[in-house]
């Protein structure tokens, strides 16, 4: 039948889920699949393409068991993990997507420098100090602002926030009165 085959068939990530859980009579998985010859036939194609084992036990009759193997259980793992997130109410959904990471890389005299991470795809921003007179304004290589959420995240960060902190007081500096709403936030 084939492996993207197999994976396709109707019922398959609630069987794959079900024997997460560990071996189960053949006959347990009715009900996930009330046919017990449909159930046979997913089993034989699992078992071909190395997702599953099946063990013949005699407990008074004939008993078939239905294991996952390594390769089942990380393949049913991530099937899981897919049919959770399917299941999601559409704003939850919209919060994931919205969802970032930032690493901080590296402290420069002039700028940090920070990893964005989104939906899989990560960039590289730099955020530059910006002295006009003795008061700090910051600008955003990516966003081309002075106030965007990586300056933001200049003050939400506490390594950031401390190193930035202590810039100002060796440079006698002071901070734009536009920042001051992440200092009342984050400090």
């Amino acid at each position: 039948m084939g492996e993207k085959k197999v994976l396709s068939m109707k019922n398959i990530v609630p069987l794959f889920i079900e024997l997460l859980a560990g071996p189960k009579k053949m006959s347990e998985l009715l009900n996930v699949i009330p046919n017990y010859m449909t159930i046979k036939s997913y089993v034989s194609e699992l078992e071909k393409e190395g997702y599953v084992k099946t063990e013949e036990k005699f407990e008074g009759r004939k008993v078939i068991y239905v294991e996952l193997t390594e390769r089942g259980k990380v393949v049913a793992e991530a099937l899981k993990k897919a049919d959770w997130l399917a299941n999601l109410p559409p704003e939850q959904i919209e919060r994931f997507a919205q969802m970032k990471a930032f690493i901080h890389i590296n402290s420069y005299e002039d700028h940090v420098t920070l990893k964005e991470v989104h939906l899989g795809q990560s960039r590289i921003v730099n955020v530059f100090v910006r002295p006009k007179g003795d008061t700090i304004y910051f600008y955003c290589d990516y966003d081309d602002s002075d106030d965007c959420e990586h300056v933001e995240l200049m003050f939400a960060d506490i390594e950031l926030s401390d190193y930035l902190r202590g810039w100002l007081q060796k440079n006698g500096y002071h901070l734009a009165k536009k920042y001051q709403k992440y200092v009342d936030k984050y400090w």
